[in-house]
């Protein structure tokens, strides 16, 4: 915003990147809302406009205490965090790796090593090359030890910065 208000016509510029900031924002909420609402039609089989509406409602109730954390609710604290930065810590430190483990776990052991190697492998002609053979087999074994070491490491250090209070 400073620089906007800095430069000639700064007012207009300043408008229109905001202005398209949010519209790259709003269409990417539709996109992953898409997601959910696909979801729910296949596996619940809710009718598309009422899952949209389910969902859209979902969302705006889950996003109006962080979003007033910052001004009405900026009283709320835990342990000298604001509910803006508790979602965060909880959504980055914690929620998101242990979603990474488990569907790591989950394509590790959950699918067929045939299906597995079919999607790693997009090869229209069906005969993968050695490197790409090789490159599965790194593949699985990231997913096998590398990635749950990780994360188990990730939370251990999170409990012990919990701990000692950080």
């Amino acid at each position: 915003p400073v620089l906007f208000q800095e430069i000639s016509g700064g007012l207009w510029f300043g408008a229109g990147f905001f202005l398209c900031l949010y519209l790259a924002a709003f269409g990417a909420g539709i996109g992953l809302l898409e997601t959910v609402v696909s979801n729910l039609k296949d596996s619940q089989k809710v009718k598309r406009v009422k899952g949209a509406w389910w969902s859209g409602a979902i969302c705006v109730l889950l996003a109006v205490g962080p979003a007033l954390s910052t001004n009405v609710l900026s009283g709320v604290k835990v342990r000298g965090l604001g509910l803006l930065e508790i979602c965060d810590t909880l959504l980055i430190n914690w929620i998101l790796p242990l979603v990474a483990l488990f569907i790591c776990q989950g394509v590790l052991y959950g699918i067929s090593d045939q299906m597995r190697r079919s999607e790693f492998i997009e090869d229209p002609e069906g005969f993968p090359s050695p490197e790409q053979n090789r490159l599965y087999g790194h593949w699985v074994f990231i997913l096998r030890w590398i990635v749950p070491i990780v994360v188990i490491v990730a939370f251990a250090l999170q409990v012990i910065g919990l701990i000692k209070g950080k």
